[in-house]
């Protein structure tokens, strides 16, 4: 069973028999380019802070005090992010990538691709 939820733009993209998605559109996967373009381009990166996720969206507050709503296929992925966050790692996004990055326990960062919710 998947985790996954569509979006009025973009609905998950599975491969026959398998639950996981495998859309790189916003909201859903990051790509290894659009990783490895962010890495290279860590003088784009700005803190965010993210809230406490509802289902399928979180609300970011950047440096400015601007705020966005994300939408994420994996409402996992966003609890990940939140308790990452808030037990001392900094999450960071690169606006020219539109990624987010948060460092995991194990060294690692943590990726998410957020489609912006507009309107909210």
């Amino acid at each position: 069973m998947s985790n996954s939820a569509p979006t009025p733009e973009h609905p998950c993209v599975h491969a026959e028999g398998h639950p996981v998605c495998r859309s790189y559109h916003p909201g859903h996967n990051a790509h290894y380019i659009q990783a490895r373009l962010a890495s290279g381009n860590q003088d784009r990166w700005v803190r965010v802070d993210l809230g406490a996720p509802h289902g399928n969206t979180v609300q970011a507050t950047f440096p400015d005090g601007s705020t966005r709503t994300w939408w994420c296929h994996d409402p996992a992925l966003l609890e990940r992010f939140h308790t990452l966050q808030h037990s001392g790692a900094a999450a960071s996004f690169d606006p020219g990538t539109s990624l987010a990055t948060v460092p995991t326990s194990q060294g690692r960062l943590a990726l998410l691709h957020p489609a912006v919710v507009e309107g909210q």
